[in-house]
């Protein structure tokens, strides 16, 4: 029974040609957080859009926002929510990065 269990088991040679037909994965992608300035609060329902792509998010229950599409070499984000001034902020593209973007609120 061993025998016939061992069978099944792939060589190392078809181990190796499955690794390197396996597609690499690239770390792309951008994490952040939208916060009220004045107490840091984390702030749901922020819209964030990449200037100049199709790129967008809405910032979850603690206000983190997720992008895991590729971005371009330089960029800007622009945020905006009810109750708070809209900003734009430069980043550059790169290795995964962490966007902190605090929001004033409106007068």
């Amino acid at each position: 029974m061993v025998l016939g269990a061992l069978a099944y088991l792939p060589s190392a040679a078809s181990a190796r040609a499955q690794e390197i037909n396996r597609p690499q994965l690239v770390p792309s992608g951008h994490v952040g957080i939208v916060r009220d300035a004045q107490g840091g609060r984390p702030l749901a329902g922020a819209r964030v859009l990449v200037i100049g792509t199709n790129l967008a998010a809405t910032t979850s229950g603690n206000g983190v926002f997720r992008f895991d599409a590729a971005l371009p070499d330089s960029f800007s984000i622009h945020v905006e929510r009810l109750g708070y001034r809209s900003k734009t902020v430069e980043g550059r593209a790169g290795a995964r990065g962490w966007i902190e973007i605090e929001l004033d609120p409106s007068p």
